[in-house]
């Protein structure tokens, strides 16, 4: 049995400012390499093999310094990043509270349900087990494969015979963001409903994983009936369509109104197996 120890990284420069910390980083005061320091040294007490952490510089140098005295190899990576807080990054507490009063109170009590311009959202798909629309299969399928109307993109197995998947729909828009908004409400296919856009991981995810193979990607789509995506010029929808991504760009960016992009309906459902 594996045991995981938790830790935050050392206190910040923006930490000391009262400024909102999420993508945005500052490196470590004093205090906070210090508390680096004290950690690594409570830490030698205990049988540690490995040490993972965000990418964000924060928590590297956190972790660098505990790794360096443990002697233990360090293991930064995406998953762990702290989420992102869109226009709110860098910004006071107060100056926050001042400027989205309305935002502010919803983050505090109901921090799932607010939304940040150019910020990430929880949970990234809006959708809990409870909520997916649920299809009978005779057997779970593979991701990264065409499933009926569908391309399925990701497949989460739970179970043998239970599996949360996100499907892309066949069609794709090209709309100004208030028009996009309300195709996607409105949006059906083959009897499905309640579609959505990426969610601002999912994009990221969907570009690392495509953008140096979009043409077979597309060539792909094209030979089952479905549209392509479009990857040299134009960015796509995403985080309810608040942020925009491109498929060769690094960044997400806010979506403007009076810009057009494209819109691809995207659906997380839940797969189970009949039992026979």
């Amino acid at each position: 049995m594996n045991t995981y120890y938790l830790a935050r990284h050392g206190q910040t420069l923006w930490n000391t400012l009262g400024q909102t910390q999420g993508h945005g980083n500052s490196p470590l005061t004093d205090l906070g390499k210090q508390q680096a320091k004290d950690l690594a040294e409570a830490l030698k007490a205990y049988p540690i093999d490995v040490i993972y952490c965000s990418d964000l510089g924060r928590a590297v140098e956190t972790a660098e310094i505990i790794a360096n005295e443990l002697k233990l190899q360090l293991h930064p990576t995406e998953s762990l990043r702290e989420m992102g807080f869109g226009i709110w990054e860098g910004m006071p507490l107060k100056e926050i509270e001042k400027t989205y009063p309305e935002s502010f109170a919803m983050w505090r009590n109901e921090p799932d349900k607010v939304k940040i311009e150019g910020g990430e959202t929880l949970p990234d798909s809006g959708e809990e087990d409870g909520e997916l629309d649920t299809f009978i299969v005779s057997s779970l399928p593979q991701e990264d494969a065409i499933w009926g109307y569908f391309y399925l993109w990701k497949l989460e197995k739970i179970s043998t015979d239970k599996a949360k998947a996100i499907i892309i729909s066949p069609d794709q828009y090209y709309r100004l963001t208030h028009e996009a908004i309300s195709i996607i409400k409105e949006y059906e296919i083959d009897g499905i409903s309640n579609w959505r856009v990426l969610s601002i991981e999912e994009a990221k995810a969907f570009k690392n994983q495509f953008a140096d193979n979009m043409g077979d990607f597309n060539d792909f789509l094209k030979s089952n009936g479905l549209s392509p995506f479009y990857y040299s010029e134009g960015r796509y929808l995403c985080n309810d369509c608040q942020s925009t991504f491109g498929i060769t760009s690094s960044r997400i960016l806010a979506a403007g109104q009076k810009t057009k992009y494209y819109l691809r309906p995207v659906k997380t459902i839940l797969l189970k197996v009949q039992k026979q």
